[in-house]
């Protein structure tokens, strides 16, 4: 018997035990994503390019344009929890870019929503994508922009790749 007189088995101990620890881990996850936010897009950035060497292409410049418009959709994607290229309101891509008044000839984005923090993970995964790949490896690409975005320990990733006009 434990507290008042009531009796407590065993399968609910385990499973009080299991919420605790679940809810210990992922508000550390939470405060390390929050913490560290600047640095994994910029690790995230380094990976790309480090792929893009080893396959013998330009590094990408970050711009600060693109940046604002992942980061706003991302931020977006977070707050009304989807994961698309297209808004609910039928906003693209390239209808956001056009936002920051960035002008293009060419232009690919990449989405993920993720609990990994490893931005050599995160890259690797895409790189297993066969049209994530298409675009990380892109030789005409050399401007990048990226927005991270966290809910509930959930990072929403917005990539965007551009040959600027």
């Amino acid at each position: 018997m434990e507290g008042g007189g009531r009796k407590i088995n065993s399968s609910s101990k385990i499973l009080i035990t299991t919420q605790i620890i679940l809810g210990i881990t992922l508000l550390i996850a939470t405060l390390r994503v929050d913490l560290n936010i600047e640095g994994l897009k910029a690790e995230i950035i380094d990976e790309i390019n480090l792929q893009r060497s080893l396959n013998g292409l330009n590094r990408l410049q970050r711009n600060s344009k693109l940046d604002s418009a992942a980061q706003k959709h991302s931020e977006d994607m977070a707050s009304r929890n989807y994961l698309d290229h297209t808004t609910p309101e039928g906003l693209k891509p390239e209808d956001r870019v056009e936002k920051v008044n960035y002008t293009f000839r060419l232009l690919g984005e990449i989405l993920q929503e993720t609990a990994i923090t490893d931005a050599e993970k995160i890259v690797q995964a895409w790189l297993q994508s066969r049209s994530h790949r298409e675009i990380i490896l892109n030789p005409y690409f050399t401007e990048i922009g990226i927005g991270i975005a966290v809910r509930n320990g959930i990072l929403k990733i917005t990539v965007i790749m551009a040959v600027p006009d």
